[in-house]
């Protein structure tokens, strides 16, 4: 029995690979892993793209309060007609900007004729008094 007088652990690299097989599966874990982390870098640089975007398109300044809403209002006192942006909170009528009288409501329009009015406050259904049409809405929503 021949024994060997290397010291374990002092070969040449090359003996310590093993087969030509071990070093070509190495280099595919190494491509999947290099794989794998891009994957994950495009995927992180997406979603930082899309918070940018969407910050960068987000509505500002009183749209994104959120403390009221554009409505069109009549004085049936003076006739002004104004958009303003009120709390959600109001009550009607509220006062003119014009006259200070306490007489302002909403302006409604019709969808098939284009009228603009105030509906009685007293009616169960709003409709045009033009054409009778029920298809009305905040004339605030009109550009």
């Amino acid at each position: 029995m021949a024994r060997s007088n290397k010291v374990p652990g002092l070969e040449p690299p090359r003996l310590r690979l093993g087969s030509r097989e071990e070093v070509q599966v190495g280099a595919y874990a190494r491509r999947q892993r290099r794989r794998r982390f891009l994957l994950g870098f495009f995927g992180a640089l997406l979603i930082a793209g899309a918070f940018a975007l969407y910050y960068q398109l987000r509505p500002g300044g009183a749209a994104q309060a959120g403390d009221g809403y554009l409505v069109c209002i009549r004085c049936s006192a003076c006739g002004f007609t104004v958009k303003l942006r009120v709390p959600f909170t109001q009550t009607f009528p509220m006062e003119c900007p014009s006259c200070g009288q306490p007489a302002c409501r909403v302006v409604w329009e019709c969808r098939d004729c284009g009228m603009q009015f105030v509906p009685d406050e007293n009616a169960t259904e709003k409709r045009c008094p033009r054409c009778n049409s029920r298809r009305v809405g905040s004339a605030a929503a009109m550009p």
